[in-house]
C-alpha cells in the first residue's frame, strides 16, 4: 500500500496538469478524524473480521457475499436518499441470478447437511 501511495502521489502532478485542476494539498477541520475512522473501521477491522469469517465459513459462501455488496449498496442507496431508480433491464436480470445463485447454495447446503443427519441416525438404528 505504500508503494501504490507513492506511485500515486508521484503522478498527481501529472494528473492535475493533464485535468487543469490545482492541487489541493490542505485539509480543512476535521478531515483528519474522519479519515482515521474511515481508515480503522471501514478498513482495519472489516479486513479483519472477513479474515477470521474465512476460518469460519465455506470460501465459495463469502465470494457470493462479496459478490453481492453492489446489490447491497444500490438497495441502501434507494433507502436512504429516495431517488428514483435509473437502473435498466440488465441490472435486475444480473441482481436475480446472484440472488438466486445465493439461494440456491443455501438450499443444496441445508438439503446435504439433512440427508448427512439423517443417514447418520438410520445407521445408528440398524
Amino acid at each position: 500500500m505504500g508503494a501504490a501511495s507513492l506511485v500515486a502521489l508521484l503522478f498527481l502532478p501529472l494528473y492535475s496538469y493533464i485535468d487543469g485542476s490545482p492541487i489541493q494539498w490542505t485539509w480543512k477541520g476535521l478531515d483528519w478524524f474522519w479519515l482515521l475512522i474511515l481508515a480503522g473501521i471501514c478498513t482495519v477491522y472489516a479486513f479483519s473480521v472477513s479474515v477470521e469469517l474465512m476460518k469460519r465459513l465455506p470460501v465459495f459462501s463469502i465470494n457470493l457475499t462479496i459478490n453481492l455488496e453492489p446489490v447491497y449498496g444500490i438497495l441502501l442507496a434507494v433507502a436512504i436518499f429516495g431517488e428514483k431508480e435509473k437502473m435498466n433491464s440488465e441490472f435486475y436480470y444480473g441482481a436475480f441470478v446472484v440472488l438466486f445463485v445465493v439461494l440456491l447454495n443455501g438450499i443444496l447446503k441445508n438439503k446435504t447437511t439433512l440427508k448427512k443427519k439423517f443417514s447418520r441416525k438410520t445407521i445408528d438404528k440398524n
